[in-house]
């Protein structure tokens, strides 16, 4: 008999290192490998082998962590709520603590382990939030943290895991399943000079085609029925580049121009 696995939870502000969602994410790469075609002994044995060739980069140490979904959704809530925007539909200055409105009150609104100033910490690196005297007013509607501290590589952790989701729901073998949109553009040869005004390109209709869905899943958030199952969703817009290998690399075009003089 095939042991249930336990349902999955994201893990909440202030568990530590988030080894439940690194667990997670093995378990779904392998599951997802296995139907590759890919044998247990070769598995076994590539991870072996990067773990090796990695190794001074683990730490072992613990530190904390913030829920970047929850507080990123937090500015989707001051955005769209009419108690926290203007006439104008401009969201509103807020104190820190306080009754409605408040930032203590908009993160209760939110629900899970958040504390306020945790919030405003990271909204504030993050550079989503700034300070206008004894209050704070948000600069954008998203919370994007670029860099290579702790909470960047907790949030490197989510869209791999939403990533992993996608693909493995869409190679289930039943032909009645619903794939979830995953899609892509690619060019094998973007000059470099071209990369500067892709990311732009990217970045801007990026972030309008996600802040339109992020308001349609409030929208339909606050339709949703008192005790009515819902489930974690999100959608991600990501651009990735490979490396070309290099002619001039030992091994690969002297190689190829060797066997190429051979045949003059």
């Amino acid at each position: 008999m095939r042991r249930k696995r336990p349902r999955f939870e994201p893990v909440s502000e202030g568990t530590g290192v988030p080894q439940d969602l690194v667990l997670e994410a093995i378990e779904r790469f392998v599951r997802l490998l296995a139907r590759m075609g890919i044998s247990a002994r070769e598995l076994r044995s590539a991870v072996a082998k990067a773990c090796e060739r990695h190794a001074d980069t683990f730490e072992g140490r613990k530190v904390g962590y913030t829920t970047e979904t929850q507080a990123a959704h937090i500015l989707t809530v001051w955005f769209s709520e009419p108690l926290y925007v203007d006439r104008q539909g401009a969201p509103l200055p807020l104190a820190a603590q306080g009754r409605e409105p408040s930032i203590e009150a908009l993160t209760a609104r939110v629900g899970g382990s958040l504390r306020t100033a945790e919030v405003i910490r990271y909204l504030l690196k993050a550079k989503a939030l700034k300070r206008q005297g004894t209050k704070y007013v948000p600069q954008r509607r998203d919370a994007l943290f670029q860099g290579r501290g702790h909470t960047g590589r907790y949030h490197n952790l989510l869209p791999l895991l939403g990533m992993l989701s996608t693909l493995l729901h869409n190679s289930r073998p039943h032909e009645d399943a619903r794939n979830w949109f995953e899609a892509r553009s690619y060019n094998p040869k973007l000059p470099r000079r071209a990369r500067a005004h892709l990311a732009s390109q990217v970045s801007r209709l990026g972030l309008d085609f996600l802040r339109v869905l992020d308001a349609d899943m409030h929208r339909a958030e606050r339709a949703a029925n008192p005790g009515e199952p819902t489930v974690h969703s999100g959608i991600g817009v990501y651009q990735y580049e490979e490396p070309v290998p290099d002619a001039n690399e030992p091994g690969r075009g002297s190689a190829r121009k060797g066997r190429a003089r051979k045949h003059k």
